[in-house]
């Protein structure tokens, strides 16, 4: 990762691959897709931690479920 420096802050700069997608799908959508895809690839890293596609998108899945039972 790289960094830029801001005024007052030190603002993260990701440069990575680019890559053409569709644009009538959401992000939500094409991430359910890339977990499908390759379910055991890793989607975050932080330090030494780090999660698949499939545990953030089950992760993902708990916190929509909770948040729409709070209506």
């Amino acid at each position: 990762m790289k960094y830029i420096e801001g005024k007052d802050n030190i603002y993260p700069y990701l440069s990575g691959p680019t890559i053409k997608y569709d644009i009538n799908k959401t992000i939500d959508a094409i991430f359910e897709e890339q977990a499908i895809l390759t379910p055991d690839n890793t989607a975050v890293q932080c330090m030494d931690r780090e999660l698949s596609y499939r545990e953030l998108n089950e992760r993902a899945d708990r916190l929509a479920c909770h948040l729409q039972s709070l209506g």
